[in-house]
């Protein structure tokens, strides 16, 4: 949070929405940080909204049927509609493993579907119908935010695996600082 454009706040919000759906597809808690983190930096539409898309996506790539918080509702014809947008881009939501089909690491997904997007020009069919086909009536623009500044996304990534300590330090840094206030005082 301190490097980026993001609360604790917003992030814990974000969490507590899509970290239930996350861990049941094998997202890693710091690509959803990233992913999320992302968004509402992106954006500035805050943790909940960032939390109901991510969650939302990861259903529609997971092929997980039933209703979104904002009432939309994830079935055969949304997953179908989702893997069509990508399978004209040439992003495949499923790959062969021993002679059985099985649906890909989404995070992978959505780095090949983020090279791709960003590749497009602004006006492209296959663009709009990435964002309606996975992200759904409510969640395009969520989504566009995370595919268009995947740079942001490997930026927050590389943060959060690298900030080992780092809550420790400023816990440090503040009761440092009320010691020294104390101090102060009592002298």
């Amino acid at each position: 949070t301190n490097r980026n454009q993001v609360s604790m706040t917003d992030l814990a919000t974000a969490t507590s929405v899509a970290g239930s759906q996350a861990a049941q597809a094998g997202v890693e808690i710091d690509k959803m940080t990233a992913a999320t983190g992302t968004m509402i930096a992106s954006t500035k539409q805050g943790g909940e909204v960032a939390g109901r898309a991510f969650k939302a996506i990861l259903m529609n790539l997971q092929q997980v049927s039933g209703e979104t918080e904002d009432g939309e509702i994830l079935n055969k014809d949304s997953f179908k509609k989702a893997e069509k947008a990508l399978n004209e881009v040439n992003v495949a939501t499923e790959e062969l493993v021993n002679g059985t089909a099985k649906l890909r690491d989404p995070m992978v997904i959505l780095k090949e579907l983020a090279d791709v997007y960003n590749s497009l020009p602004d006006d492209s069919s296959d663009k709009a119908n990435i964002i309606t086909g996975l992200g759904g009536k409510h969640y395009g623009n969520q989504l566009s935010a995370l595919l268009s500044n995947w740079k942001t996304y490997e930026k927050i990534l590389g943060d959060y695996q690298n900030a080992s300590g780092s809550a420790a330090s400023e816990a440090q840094k503040t009761a440092d600082s009320i010691e020294g206030r104390l101090n102060k005082l009592t002298n």
